[in-house]
């Protein structure tokens, strides 16, 4: 439903960047799922000698928001950049003679 009412209202544009948003929210989901002990029963925090001081869900939650950000952070630039340039080229005509090059690129033997 979501997906029918941006298109309908959206420039095309957006509709290339919805991989990234499932993506990013299944990299969350998953992560957090994963990580579900850690959250309910804490981590354990130790000192740089190894000894144990304590647990904390604080830092739990605050390591799995930490990965899940670096880990979108990672996949942003190829996911944003691919729908700007393929947008970019296809204004440009890029795309239109390239139908013949492809399909004998990309032919299985």
């Amino acid at each position: 439903r979501l997906n029918k009412t941006l298109a309908s209202r959206a420039p095309p544009l957006v509709g290339r960047f919805v991989p990234f948003y499932c993506c990013s929210c299944r990299q969350h989901g998953q992560h957090t799922v994963h990580e579900i002990a850690g959250i309910r029963e804490g981590v354990i925090i130790q000192d740089e000698h190894g000894n144990k001081l304590g647990q904390s869900t604080v830092a739990a939650r605050k390591a799995i928001s930490t990965v899940t950000f670096s880990r979108i952070c990672i996949a942003a630039p190829g996911m944003l950049l691919t729908p700007v340039l393929m947008e970019y080229l296809e204004k440009k005509n890029f795309m239109k003679g390239a139908g013949k090059v492809r399909a004998v690129a990309f032919r299985r033997y």
